[in-house]
């Protein structure tokens, strides 16, 4: 009596090139349509905005709001490490690499409800110091978050990717990559709300257009690091808003660059330090 044989399928490894075995290695994703689907089914449901991410968001709205007040660098960031995870954007990003249109506007939906609330908490916060402060405040921190840096799309670039990475692969670690998102996304949304509610020039519009740039920038550093990490647009919508992530990524190149200077109308740029000019 002979045992049956296994049917071999397509997908089984020991069947794959030599290459393709090496790539398939290497990928996160799993192999089987069955396991990819479950794999993305689980990874959506970790990415969708909770009543936690709405809670958390409020929570370090209220502590950036006390910090920009006080003009506490401990203070904003403290309000970063009690913001929640910043999934939404990585949902963002998965939604357009894998041309999920629903949940795409789930995630840009959940992001949004969130940013609205950090800003009218600022604000909120701004307004009432306006009505009951007598004298004008002396801020410095705030004015570092309300203009594009360097060491800034350094800091949200790290941060946008390991999130990502991490967040794919299930790890606790996401949460301390995602500090760093917090840090550069609600900042400057705070300072803007601050800025227009007690009426502080270079705080409002700069903040905000210093958190849209930078939203743009992480969007697209997510969505790059998930096509790295195997995923792949599924239908046309993906290779669309793939399409107009590289765009606003783009947008966020020029507005360091002269030209974003010169049509910028020196939004959100450093101030230049004026200096002595020698009449002839």
């Amino acid at each position: 009596m002979s045992l049956p044989q296994t049917e071999q399928t397509i997908d089984d490894p020991e069947n794959l090139p030599a290459a393709r075995r090496r790539r398939a290695q290497r990928t996160l994703l799993p192999q089987a349509a069955s396991e990819h689907e479950a794999f993305l089914d689980a990874l959506s449901r970790r990415l969708t905005p909770s009543f936690d991410f709405f809670l958390f968001s409020l929570v370090a709205a209220l502590v950036l709001s006390l910090g920009v007040l006080l003009d506490s660098p401990s203070l904003l960031v403290l309000g970063a490490l009690l913001a929640p995870l910043m999934s939404p954007l990585v949902g963002l990003s998965l939604g357009s690499v894998t041309g999920s249109m629903s949940f795409f506007g789930r995630s840009l939906v959940g992001l949004l409800i969130g940013s609205l609330m950090v800003f009218f908490v600022g604000l909120a916060a701004g307004l009432g110091m306006r009505l009951i402060l007598i004298f004008p405040l002396n801020l410095i921190q705030p004015y570092f978050h309300a203009r594009l840096s360097f060491d800034g799309f350094a800091v949200l670039t790290l941060g946008a990717v390991m999130t990502t990475i991490w967040l794919v692969r299930n790890k606790r670690s996401a949460a301390v990559a995602s500090v760093a998102l917090s840090y550069e996304l609600y900042v400057p949304l705070t300072v803007a709300g601050f800025g227009l509610g007690y009426g502080l020039e270079h705080l409002w519009p700069d903040g905000l257009v210093v958190f849209i740039i930078y939203l743009a920038w992480a969007a697209l550093l997510s969505a790059v690091t998930l096509l790295v990490l195997g995923f792949r647009p599924l239908t046309i919508f993906g290779f669309t808003l793939g399409g107009a992530l590289l765009l606003l990524g783009i947008l966020a190149v020029v507005g360091l660059s002269g030209a974003g200077v010169a049509f910028g109308g020196q939004v959100a740029l450093p101030t230049a330090i004026p200096s002595a000019t020698p009449t002839p």
